[in-house]
């Protein structure tokens, strides 16, 4: 989310260099596990984000531990749809950063609030973050917090390039849109897979589900389980089964490869889901449709009654 003006000027870390060459310039902005600023890398003259994570996580050795092998696993990943992490760290007096190359466009989530995309656009940005997600995959990490919040968009000259960011920091630190506990439940509750809210691991499956939502809520504009209460949401994905996106909103034209392929990526059990992202992503072409006549029918019917 954008900083408060007000907490932006009483910044105290604004002026300050870290590791003795990146310079926090402006604060941009402000989550639950930390903030993130502008800055300048002085040795190569160059404009970076730097991600200040909370102060009272450098307290415990484990979640230090924790981090350094989750900045380490993203730093190795090398991949056009994944934000390139710079370098990461801990300063003298405690704090835990993370740098990254400065991205100038906007979040899933803000984009989503000024305009509906279409189709074939919705297609195309979900096969990017899941293009990201088979590299993280087969490199052994797992992002553990995917959801619209943490994917970037840049529209360029008639397409969009789209940068996931924050693999594994939902590991480390939760925030107040996000459940943690020493069993390593972690994410977003409306991204969050059955699984996990039973306690389970993160795992390709989970982030698979996760961008089962994300699809869903680019086609709609709003999630498939939604509630005023954390416990609600969280309940309805161990005991719902998501209606059709187009049964929901029938006045958009929704393709029916695109619904079935969230509804696959949604299913409750995650040997049910797509294998990997590349199947998921190979579900999104148009052709998928006439190759998935089984798994449809099954979903249809699963279905029928929402």
């Amino acid at each position: 989310m954008p900083p408060d003006d007000s907490i932006a000027a009483a910044d105290p870390l604004i002026g300050r260099v870290i590791a003795d060459k990146f310079c926090l310039r402006e604060l941009i902005g402000v989550g639950g596990s930390g903030t993130v600023y502008k800055a300048d890398q002085t040795s190569l003259g160059r404009t970076v984000a730097v991600k200040v994570l909370r102060q009272e996580l450098a307290c415990d050795p484990r979640l230090i531990r924790r981090f350094h092998d989750e900045a380490q696993a993203a730093s190795r990943l090398n991949h056009p749809n994944v934000v390139s992490v710079i370098d990461f760290g801990q300063t003298d007096d405690g704090l835990l950063y993370l740098v990254m190359e400065y991205l100038r466009g906007a979040t899933l989530t803000d984009v989503l609030q000024r305009e509906q995309l279409r189709p074939d656009r919705v297609a195309d940005v979900v096969g990017q973050v899941l293009s990201a997600l088979e590299e993280a995959h087969m490199a052994g990490v797992v992002h553990a917090d995917l959801k619209s919040d943490n994917t970037m968009i840049e529209h360029r000259r008639g397409w969009d390039l789209v940068k996931v960011v924050d693999f594994g920091i939902a590991r480390i630190a939760g925030n107040e849109d996000t459940v943690t506990d020493d069993n390593s439940i972690c994410g977003t509750p409306e991204y969050m897979a059955p699984e996990l809210i039973r306690g389970g691991e993160p795992s390709t499956a989970s982030d698979i589900y996760a961008v089962g939502i994300m699809l869903y809520e680019l086609l709609l504009g709003y999630t498939p389980f939604s509630g005023h209460a954390t416990l609600d949401v969280l309940r309805r994905h161990v005991d719902e089964l998501p209606m059709l996106p187009s049964k929901r909103e029938p006045t958009l034209a929704i393709p029916s490869y695109l619904e079935q392929a969230a509804l696959r990526a949604l299913e409750k059990d995650p040997l049910q889901r797509f294998a990997t992202a590349g199947d998921f992503a190979d579900a999104l072409r148009p052709a998928a449709a006439s190759t998935q006549a089984q798994p449809d029918r099954k979903l249809e019917e699963a279905c029928s009654a929402c």
